[in-house]
């Protein structure tokens, strides 16, 4: 299962199978839509949580940790750090995909792009997954997206500032059993 290969050294989550370029590139693909990093965040959740359900993938490996405002999907939330902060802590592997030469903060709040996406790195699939998440979530008001991904079942089983199990997030999906029981196997 995706949740098993976060590692901790030390204070840290790692992540050895998030494909970081991906990650970037979803968020440069992105962020010519949404712009708000809140938006952006949940974006990706229900992009991912679509993608595993159509596809039985998960779009670039990233894992979600349960915040105050809602599900984050912790590498992509590392790379805007690194943006807005302008240097990488987390994850020298991030700093090293230079991600200021690809987006650019506003107001600390809004992330921007500086270039085209990559689309060498997403696939149909991702695009199509990314595409209807960004048009059913992507422009909805905050207070209702708030409301709407603090009543998902992942979430509320979750333990704050703490990863969301992907066992859970996978079996909230209609087809979860049949997912979770192709991942595993």
């Amino acid at each position: 299962m995706y949740n098993n290969y976060i590692l901790i050294k030390g204070a840290k989550m790692y992540n050895p199978f998030l494909d970081r370029e991906k990650a970037l590139e979803t968020i440069v693909y992105l962020s010519q839509t949404t712009q708000d990093v809140f938006h952006l965040m949940k974006v990706i959740y229900y992009a991912e949580k679509l993608h595993l359900e159509k596809y039985g993938q998960s779009i670039y490996g990233d894992f979600f940790m349960k915040m105050e405002d809602g599900p984050v999907p912790s590498g992509a939330y590392d790379i805007v750090k690194c943006v807005r902060d302008g240097s990488c802590p987390y994850d020298s592997k991030i700093e090293e995909l230079k991600p200021n030469e690809a987006l650019q903060m506003a107001d600390h709040y809004k992330i921007l792009p500086k270039r085209k996406p990559r689309l060498e790195y997403l696939s149909e699939s991702n695009i199509e997954c990314l595409n209807e998440a960004v048009n059913n979530y992507g422009q909805m008001d905050f207070n209702s997206l708030w409301q709407i991904v603090h009543q998902e079942k992942p979430y509320i089983e979750s333990e704050l500032n703490k990863p969301i199990s992907s066992e859970k997030l996978i079996k909230s999906l209609p087809n979860g059993n049949d997912i979770y029981r192709y991942l595993i196997d």
